[in-house]
């Protein structure tokens, strides 16, 4: 009788079909090999640091934006009729925005606005969801093009990985920081 197999393969049938090589020191568990595949696919500590300092200054960049009023003057909503122009430092009500490159807070006469407040942009107005998470995407990837040449100019590549990763969750906190702000102005 012989003794324990020791080199013999050994097939596992599944939804893929799995060698192990049952070989005395060479045996691999299931998470073994998912842990490998994990590594390779996450991006290690610097990469990290990288991506949430990334997305921590595509959100302020994002934030800073609204100082780019469009138009500046405005200080008191227009009543003159459609079809003509307001006088100095009037706007009409939804004119004046705020965010660059895409605005992202709109005048809005809407919700709770008080009447003073119309023609002109202030705490009242929310944020457009959209229009934010794409102005911070574009930050983001503005980011990631001035990180990706400075390493090229130090001859270094930055994985693609840590930007297809870092680039949606950069969204989803844009998200949340909208939900934040909404959360904390209807609880004011």
């Amino acid at each position: 009788m012989a003794g324990p197999a020791q080199n013999i393969p050994m097939v596992t049938a599944g939804p893929r079909l799995i060698i192990h090589d049952v070989s005395p020191g060479r045996l691999q568990s299931r998470n073994s090999l998912y842990n490998d595949h994990m590594k390779n696919l996450l991006p290690d500590r610097p990469g990290c640091i990288l991506g949430i300092a990334n997305a921590l200054l595509a959100i302020a960049f994002t934030f800073a934006s609204l100082l780019y009023v469009r138009p500046k003057d405005c200080n008191r909503v227009c009543g003159a009729p459609e079809g003509t122009a307001c006088p100095a430092g009037a706007c009409r009500i939804g004119e004046q925005r705020a965010g660059w490159p895409v605005p992202f807070v709109v005048d809005s006469p809407g919700g709770g606005s008080p009447t003073s407040g119309w023609g002109i942009l202030g705490p009242e107005d929310p944020p457009v969801l959209m229009p934010m998470v794409l102005d911070v995407l574009i930050y983001s990837l503005l980011l990631w093009a001035g990180w990706c040449l400075v390493q090229g100019v130090r001859g270094h590549v930055l994985p693609l990985k840590l930007m297809a990763i870092s680039l949606p969750l950069t969204a989803l906190l844009a998200v949340f920081v909208w939900f934040f702000y909404f959360y904390f102005s209807m609880n004011s």
